[in-house]
């Protein structure tokens, strides 16, 4: 998870599926869970992170692969829960 400046609040890697996200010298923390099936002749890929103690009311990047994937507004609590999914057609 990065800042509108670029600096990341939040990271950790994808080990099966779940990547706890935290940022050392602070109580931010997050959880991210992906999850790839075949849905008919698509590939459904979704994404599920759940934030919290992050700053209240600010826009963030959540960025996979160095690539950004959306972007969100914390609660005015410095929380947000979201899913993300997205269907290709397969090859």
């Amino acid at each position: 998870i990065r800042d509108g400046g670029g600096q990341v609040v939040l990271s950790g890697a994808f080990s099966n599926y779940k990547a706890p996200l935290a940022k050392a010298g602070t109580n931010a923390r997050g959880l991210a869970e992906i999850e790839v099936e075949k849905v008919g002749t698509s590939l459904k890929q979704e994404i599920e992170v759940d934030v919290e103690n992050l700053p209240p009311s600010v826009s963030l990047k959540l960025v996979v692969d160095s690539k950004e994937v959306a972007t969100f507004l914390t609660s005015s609590a410095g929380k947000r829960t979201m899913k993300f999914t997205r269907k290709d057609p397969s090859s």
